[in-house]
Order: C-alpha cells, then sequence, then structure tokens
C-alpha cells in the first residue's frame, strides 16, 4: 500500500485507542465490512477515519455507537459506500491479482521451511519433489483464504452462534480438503532447488509490492 495509506493505518489504529471498549467492538465490525468493499484502500481508511471520529465525539457527549450512526450499522455503511467511486473490472481484477501473488509467496516460504526441517533432520540434498497434492493443496488454500474473508466480510455484524457454526465448519472442511490432497495425492510433477524457490518467492514478493502500490493509484 502507499505511504498515505499507511500513515492513514497508523493513525486510525490510534485514533480507535480512544473508543470506549464498546466502541472499538462496533468499529471492528464496521471496519470488516469496509474490507469486503469494492473500494480503494485509500478510501477505506478515510471513510474509517471519519467513523471513528463520529463515536468519540459522541462518547464525548455521552452518546452510544447507535445513537450515533443508527441500529443497523450495515445501513450506515451501505449508505456511505453508495456515495464511493467503486472498483472497476480492471482494479478488481489488479486487487484480485496483488493478493493471490501474496498467498503464493507465504505458500513457498512455509514450503521452503518446511524443506529446511527436512533436510536438517534427514540430510539429502537442497532439491527437493513437488507433489501434485501439493500443488492441489496449495490452490485449495488460497480459495479457502478468499472464501472465509468473502464470508466474515459479508456481514460481520451477524454475531449468531449458526454463523460462527457454519465459518467453523467451513474452514475445517476446507483445511480437511487440503491436508488429504497433500497426503494421498503423492504424483510427482518436477523437482527445485530450496535455492530456486527461495528465489521465486523473492520475486513474487516483490511483484505483489508493485502491484499493491500501483492499485493505491488507481
Amino acid at each position: 500500500m502507499s505511504k498515505q495509506v499507511r500513515r492513514l493505518l497508523r493513525e486510525n489504529n490510534e485514533m480507535e485507542k480512544l473508543l470506549s471498549e464498546d466502541g472499538r467492538s462496533v468499529m471492528t465490525d464496521i471496519a470488516v465490512y469496509l474490507r469486503g468493499a469494492d473500494i480503494r484502500d485509500i478510501d477505506q481508511e478515510q471513510i474509517r477515519r471519519d467513523i471513528i471520529q463520529m463515536l468519540i465525539d459522541g462518547e464525548e457527549r455521552g452518546v452510544s455507537p447507535a445513537e450515533v450512526v443508527g441500529e443497523d450499522y450495515r445501513v450506515f455503511c451501505d449508505n456511505i459506500l453508495a456515495e464511493i467511486p467503486h472498483l472497476g473490472m480492471r482494479q478488481k481484477m489488479l486487487a484480485a491479482a496483488r493478493d493471490t501473488l501474496l498467498g503464493m509467496t507465504a505458500l513457498i516460504v512455509i514450503w521452503c521451511c518446511k524443506c529446511i526441517l527436512d533436510y536438517l533432520t534427514e540430510g539429502g540434498t537442497l532439491v527437493f519433489p513437488v507433489t501434485a497434492g501439493s500443488l492441489i493443496a496449495a490452490v485449495l488454500i488460497l480459495a479457502a483464504a478468499n472464501i472465509i474473508i468473502l464470508y466474515l466480510t459479508h456481514d460481520p455484524f451477524d454475531h449468531s452462534r449458526a454463523r460462527n457454526v457454519r465459518c467453523t465448519v467451513l474452514i475445517l472442511l476446507l483445511a480437511a480438503l487440503s491436508i488429504c490432497s497433500n497426503i494421498l495425492v503423492t504424483v510427482e510433477l518436477f523437482r527445485i532447488h530450496l535455492g530456486a524457490a527461495a528465489a521465486s518467492a523473492v520475486i513474487l514478493y516483490a511483484v505483489y509490492r508493485l502491484a499493491d502500490r500501483y492499485t493505491d493509484t488507481f
């Protein structure tokens, strides 16, 4: 993200500490909902800043969050978002690619750490096999992360037990599928040197940073 977004993010985090526990709880749900909106990161943080200030001013007057923004927080957020320019298809695709690049980088780093542990405990060479199962597991993990984020940001104001149970079951199911594919599908596709894998992680992260900075310029 750009320097401006990082600065706003830090300032908002500090401002949020001035809220009461109830105010922070409400603001957390609102922030999660904003993260799921198809608007720029800078717009998310600017909206967040304004709402935090509204809640702070309300608390100074002895007014509850519900009295400041209304009983239905989702409707309040939707009314604000309706006035903000939304991302176009090209912007959405770039944002999706950016997030995927970060996820791929994290998975490769984890895989490299596993390979290092295997090398230290079992010895052998620094060339490791990549199986079809590990690639399927990686795709499932990336898909699971996106599905869970969409699920959590869809309606974070719903704290019902049923929703929490559905979310937990979804996470466990996707995790089980990933583990099973990694264990059961053992067909070796190719071998790669640990150094090459680490270099690919560095390259992917560099591309991610470029994409992340570019998305803030729209």
